[in-house]
């Protein structure tokens, strides 16, 4: 039978591997054990001493095993002892090479589970193992030139390897010896070489996916080519790139060898790419300014606009969005568009400059103050004098009444408070209140010697709340120093959350240090740390008192070393479950010395669990500074830029724009890096409109292209995104029974916009109360997220109640809310619902103003399953069944898709003789048991189980209990598989019928 049709003829998927005892003779059959119809493999039989017999004799039929014994008989004595079509199994014991003279030992299939290989015996002898393919499955291979006084060599050649388990040389080969080791070609192989002994030397070129160490007593001689994923020298890990052998020896004499050439290339291996559809997606591309500034040369850059620290360049407030830049005449400018896709309409500053330094520190920044409509801006300083300037009031609450001109704002000053001039100015920063008055936070004074200051502009009028950030203290003998905040971002609740590092003076980015973090309940007033302990309280006063400074207690919440190499000003995010999020741009910890070469650093992602506990993770991928945001689902999205060169002082090199995506059920781990901007090359760094994003999930990036000849000017573009899996209600066909039952507004209510508390929602629902929407779900949703409230247009009248109903339980009611009520926001779990019910009451008091909005009303599919995103990775979102079901068998191999996937396999590649379980023999407690060895996926997956079971008569099978019989911990095979062991309960034994299998089932 089969292995195709008997899986195709059972009930429950099986997968059998049996092991049948009797005596010393060992079988195994990986597929028709319950048939009963066996196709035997003898092992190498153990002589009842244990000793080994004679491996002479291969044969075509026959496999040899060491059984965790060394052969007692080498392979050969002398000549050359071929032997065609034989397999030898290296399975915890050790293999004996013989010589005389140079005798070659022929082996056509090596298949190994751990072991040892040694050149045995002959002295000042060269001894060869001659493997057409060695198939390396597990365990580590220990080689020996053995450790008597006599000159010995072992050459082990090889014609193709394949597998991940790791070789190394044995404790037992002198310092003296000479290991050489050829392999002509690598088939995907993946494990590590761990040289400490002996002279080791590779003769042909080798490009593997593992790694190499060096250490111990080990010296190398090389004229050849070799390839890893890394590389680590006493350990020092070696830098990615091509490092010659002269370089190689003059770095390291004690491990290479004079007279050597070729070099060792550090490759790191691809990252794979899992597969989940959680990314975003491009909406819309716009143009803001088709002639935007770029520099010819700067001591930081050349692109003026776009830089982390612009918080904010563009922004957006009831229906419209603002973008401010360098124009190319060398003045600053704003421009304004009508969401989601009017045109931009721009006013150019004439009566502010023309610029003529390069420094693209200055950037232009805007804020917008709800409470009277006003924009302000401030720009054109790095450690100068203020500029700033601000419009008249009303021009953001009402923009359509306002033609779009210069005479909308005032002169430029340089003072924010009258008569408080500030002359030396860096990163101005704007940020907005839940309760609409504007905040400014700025930098008074030069790179590491600095304080910052917090105001706020309420009533047409400015006031300073104090100073947040003092370079008072001592630290590492500096007395100066400077805060570098990310940003300040105010989170749904009201938190004013900020993180930064410091800088000290006299340094560059090698001395820049630490993640500190601080968060205010009170606008800013109060600041507390991450043990919620008072830090700083700000008076109105100037001095340091009351500030943070770099000796405030509970400040550093994930140290950075000094003099390392640190990125200052990065991003920040606060999503839905109060998880505080930035990044890290560094020097890694294992760098072998300190470095400003950011060619060499690695994004680090970091967060603040619910508890206040800190996280860091270094990230697969990396580019120029990122910013980050998270969605409803808590998908994490990194935008960035991406090119060969991430050094951009000086001249900067284009990038290609990127994001990188992870979801929140791998726990942040499975990125899919993703570029949008096809042939597009963009300057500087993306900067975002947050507000957009928190209040629509519609991801704004600000973007310039970069110049097609260095100094001329180039297109700011403005890129809209979305989250791939987001579905508006609104978005159903209206009118259409099937999708929603009841009439409704889309994006409006009775012709007025989507406005609650002043905030404008270009989607959702508009209903007079009373109201029931009926929405089909067919489980295909997971969570209905919206905010509700009377329209503003209803004044302070109305009064209505918003309830969400589904499958007849009621899973949120707002209470009577009025034109007065502030907004609520509803987040409920639709897991396995079939009906979604959308009700308004009218509270027992109709009225023509219970104008009820559903804001920004949508809907999150359920996530694919990780067996349903390996599906589609493989075979298409629409594939045949016929083809991609869980049963068929695309590859003809025997292994169905379901075991392909269970064992980490390729459904269109035939592979099964290393995807299927392999039978063994492990010793527990000098006892001798049969196990059975196999891959699995090692994160959870609710779909999928995996059960070992056993049997004395292939008719009863009982399962075993994994934990108790496991033999060892998993081994991390990577790409997210791992290997277990499995033993049955009872020991070997004369007469005894024993038979395992691995049995997988889906639901």
């Amino acid at each position: 039978m089969s292995c195709s049709r008997l899986f195709r003829s059972l009930p429950v998927l099986l997968l059998f591997c049996g092991l049948h005892v009797r005596a010393a003779d060992y079988y195994w059959n990986p597929f028709d054990a319950s048939a009963n119809q066996w196709h035997s493999s003898t092992y190498w039989k153990l002589a009842p001493d244990g000793s080994g017999a004679s491996a002479a004799g291969f044969s075509d039929e026959l496999a040899y095993s060491t059984n965790g014994k060394p052969l007692a008989t080498t392979i050969v004595t002398s000549g050359t002892g071929s032997f065609p079509g034989g397999v030898l199994i290296l399975d915890g014991g050790q293999i004996n090479v013989k010589a005389t003279g140079t005798g070659i030992a022929h082996v056509p299939h090596l298949v190994s589970n751990g072991g040892g290989i040694v050149a045995a015996q002959s002295p000042n002898a060269t001894h060869t193992l001659a493997v057409d393919t060695f198939r390396a499955i597990a365990g580590r291979v220990e080689l020996s030139a053995s450790s008597d006084s006599n000159g010995r060599t072992l050459v082990l050649s090889i014609g193709t390897l394949t597998g991940s388990s790791s070789f190394a040389i044995a404790a037992t080969s002198g310092d003296g010896r000479t290991i050489r080791l050829g392999i002509t070609q690598a088939s995907g192989y993946t494990g590590d070489f761990s040289l400490s002994r002996g002279i080791v030397r590779f003769t042909s070129n080798f490009v593997s996916g593992g790694s190499l160490t060096l250490d111990g007593t080990v010296r190398l001689s090389l004229n050849r080519d070799l390839t890893f994923a890394s590389v680590t020298i006493d350990g020092t890990p070696l830098p990615v790139g091509t490092h010659a052998y002269a370089d190689l020896r003059a770095a390291h004499p004690a491990r290479f060898l004079s007279g050597g050439s070729g070099g060792i290339t550090v490759v790191p291996a691809p990252v794979a790419s899992p597969a989940h559809s959680a990314g975003l997606r491009l909406l819309r591309s716009t143009v803001v300014d088709a002639s935007a500034l770029n520099f010819s040369s700067g001591a930081w850059g050349t692109a003026p606009n776009g830089q982390t620290f612009q918080q904010d360049g563009l922004i957006s407030y009831l229906g419209y969005q603002y973008a401010a830049y360098w124009s190319s005449l060398r003045r600053p400018a704003i421009a304004r568009r009508a969401l989601p896709d009017g045109d931009w309409e721009t006013i150019v500053f004439d009566d502010y400059g023309p610029i003529f330094h390069t420094d693209v520190h200055n950037v232009v920044a805007v804020g917008v103050c709800p409470a009277d409509g006003t924009l302000h801006l401030s720009f054109d300083q790095h450690a100068t004098q203020l500029r700033y300037r601000r419009s008249i009031a009303g021009v953001a609450t009402n923009p359509a009444a306002h033609a779009w001109t210069r005479s909308l704002f005032g002169a430029t000053t340089s003072a924010l408070v009258p008569g408080q001039s500030l002359s030396s100015v860096t990163y101005p920063q704007f940020f907005t209140r839940s309760d609409g008055r504007l905040q400014f936070c700025l930098r008074d004074g030069g790179s590491g010697n600095g304080d910052w200051y917090l105001y706020e502009y309420a009533d047409g009028a400015w006031q300073r709340l104090g100073m947040l950030f003092s370079r008072a203290g001592v630290y590492q003998g500096k007395t100066t120093r400077s805060a570098y905040p990310n940003q300040f971002r105010y989170d749904p609740t009201g938190r004013l959350h900020v993180t930064w590092g410091w800088r000290e003076q006299g340094t560059d980015l090698t001395g820049n240090h630490d993640l500190a973090y601080a968060y205010s309940d009170d606008f800013g007033r109060t600041w507390r740390n991450n043990s919620e302990a008072v830090v700083a309280t700000l008076g109105g006063g100037s001095g340091p008192a009351s500030a943070i400074s770099i000796n405030t207690p509970g400040h550093v919440v994930l140290p950075v070393r000094y003099n390392w190499g640190l990125m200052n000003t990065t991003t920040q995010f606060t999503d839905s479950k109060g998880r505080v999020h930035t990044t890290l741009w560094r020097n890694p910890d294992d760098a072998p010395s300190a470095t400003t070469d950011k060619n060499r650093w690695r994004h680090y992602h970091c967060w603040r669990d619910p508890e206040g506990v800190w996280h860091e993770r270094m990230l697969p991928f990396q580019g120029r500074k990122p910013q980050l945001v998270v969605d409803d689902a808590g998908n994490v999205h990194v935008i960035h830029g991406v090119g060969p060169e991430l050094n951009y002082e000086g001249v900067t090199p284009g990038t290609c724009l990127a994001v990188a995506t992870a979801t929140e059920a791998s726990g942040w781990t499975d990125w899919i890096v993703q570029p949008f901007t096809g042939a597009i090359s963009y300057d500087g760094e993306p900067i975002f409109d947050y507000g957009r994003w928190e209040r629509e999930r519609v991801l704004s990036v600000y973007f310039q292209e970069h110049p097609a000849t260095s100094g001329q000017p180039s297109a700011l573009c403005v890129l809209d995104f979305v989250p791939a899996t987001r579905v508006f209600v609104g978005d159903f066909a209206p009118g259409d029974d099937t999708l929603i039952a009841d009439s409704f507004d889309r994006d409006a209510n009775q012709g007025f916009p989507l406005v609650l508390g002043g905030v404008t929602y270009p989607k959702g629902l508009g209903v007079i109360a009373p109201s029931e929407l009926r929405v089909p779900l067919g489980g295909a949703y997971s969570r209905f997220i919206s905010d509700v409230g009377v329209n503003d247009a209803a004044g302070s009248g109305g009064s209505v109640v918003f309830q969400v109903w589904a499958d007849d339980e009621k899973l949120f009611d707002s209470g009577v809310l009025t034109g007065a009520s502030p907004m609520q926001s509803v987040d409920v779990d639709l897991s396995g619902r079939t009906e979604l019910r959308l009700v308004v009451t009218d509270a027992g008091h109709a009225s023509p103003l219970d104008l009820a909005d559903w804001a920004g009303a949508r809907l999150l599919p359920v996530p694919p399953g990780p067996r349903d995103l390996w599906t589609t990775e493989h075979f298409g979102a629409a594939a045949d069944p016929a083809v991609a079901g869980p049963l068929a068998d695309p590859d003809g191999d025997g292994l169905p898709n379901l075991l392909e996937y269970a064992f980490g396999a390729t459904p269109l590649v035939a592979d099964a003789e290393a995807a299927s379980p392999r039978v063994s023999t492990v010793f527990v407690d000098g006892l001798a048991y049969a196990a059975i060895q196999f891959r699995r996926r090692a994160a959870p997956d609710a779909d999928l189980s995996c059960h070992v079971e056993q049997s004395t008569d292939l008719a009863t099978w009982t399962e075993l209990d994994l934990a108790a019989y496991q033999v060892g911990e998993p081994a991390d095979l990577g790409n997210g598989l791992e290997r277990v062991t499995v033993r049955c309960t009872l020991p070997i034994a004369a007469g005894s019928r024993l038979f395992l299998r691995v049995r997988v089932q889906i639901p």
